[in-house]
């Protein structure tokens, strides 16, 4: 059978690994930060790109047309 006094099982240390300083702590401030622009940013981007690409290029277009001498109303004569 299986003995299991001391002898037998190894020793482990107690204390804490040493982390690397290019490793980002999970619950590290600049995680915190890092976490929080990141998801500013991707808020951002999912309003802008709809609004400038139908909005502002609608803009965009218009001043182009107007600049060429086409006008949006149509004539009647």
């Amino acid at each position: 059978m299986l003995n299991f006094n001391a002898e037998v099982l190894p020793q482990y240390r107690q204390e804490a690994p040493k982390t690397p300083h290019h490793i980002i702590l999970h619950y590290s401030a600049f995680k915190t930060i890092w976490d929080w622009m990141i998801l500013v940013l991707t808020f951002y981007t999912s309003v802008m790109v709809p609004y400038n690409a139908a909005i502002a290029h609608l803009d965009d277009v218009t001043a182009h047309l107007s600049a060429a001498g086409v006008t949006s109303r149509p004539t009647t004569s």
